[in-house]
């Protein structure tokens, strides 16, 4: 049994690298801090740290014996219940098991440490789409291809994801239509502009637009900024913010195109 997250190739490595880019994208301390002691509580549980620390404050620390309770979101607030008694709320305020439930996203990962630490015992649900296609790589024989096809997979989900991410930024843009901004052709000769931006919200695109150039921030999800495109960097290579997408943002700013079009 595995008691750490894995490589950083790994699917659940991949899937908390994003999330946390995700938070920090949308300046959220709160979900930081979530997601940081989600991953230690699973990491706790998986190595036995958090039966011996149960034990060594005179609790009973079977309850997290994973060889008997497989890690789930009851096992992590009960965790965090412990450490809670321990050390008071000033860090372990969460998660709790229905936060984990609530949120697709950290209850894919529970479930990724889990099936990386143990396999995946339990049949998929009917009419899941994506336990579907886990069942179906399952099916392949070499474990090496089904841990590239996860990581593969887990890319294309975090691309879809950063996509939602920047229709939600460009949506808080007043007066700008997402869909038509991010329509392959639609910038330049769709958008209509009904109101100026304030400074502030010039200099939050400006901001955005620092972002799409860094190529260092970018590599961590698995995008670069090359030739005025957004784009994902590596196979099938698809754009994320074409050019005539990004002279928009640029006029927007209140920026010559040259000033962001290279990288």
């Amino acid at each position: 049994m595995s008691d750490m997250p894995g490589t950083a190739d790994s699917v659940s490595a991949r899937q908390m690298q994003r999330l946390r880019a995700d938070a920090a994208l949308l300046g959220d301390p709160r979900r930081m801090g979530t997601l940081e002691r989600l991953e230690q509580a699973c990491s706790d549980l998986l190595s036995g740290a958090a039966m011996r620390l149960a034990e060594a404050h005179g609790r009973d620390g079977g309850r997290f014996r994973m060889s008997v309770r497989r890690l789930n979101p009851q096992a992590i607030e009960d965790y965090v219940r412990l450490r809670q008694q321990i050390e008071g709320r000033s860090y372990w305020s969460g998660p709790v098991s229905v936060t984990i439930r609530s949120d697709p996203d950290l209850k894919a990962y529970v479930k990724e440490r889990a099936r990386e630490a143990f396999g995946d015992r339990r049949p998929p649900k009917p009419n899941s789409s994506r336990r579907r296609i886990d069942e179906i790589v399952d099916r392949i024989p070499s474990l090496d291809d089904q841990s590239r096809l996860r990581v593969a997979l887990e890319d294309g989900r975090q691309c879809k994801r950063e996509l939602d991410l920047l229709r939600e930024a460009v949506r808080k843009l007043p007066a700008v239509d997402p869909d038509i901004l991010l329509k392959p052709g639609g910038a330049e000769s769709d958008v209509t502009i009904h109101a100026p931006l304030s400074g502030a919200e010039r200099e939050l695109v400006k901001t955005l637009l620092g972002r799409i150039r860094n190529n260092s921030y970018l590599f961590e999800m698995g995008l670069v900024f090359r030739n005025g495109r957004l784009k994902m960097d590596g196979p099938p290579g698809k754009d994320l913010v074409l050019p005539e997408e990004l002279r928009l943002l640029c006029s927007l700013a209140g920026l010559s195109s040259d000033e962001h079009s290279a990288g």
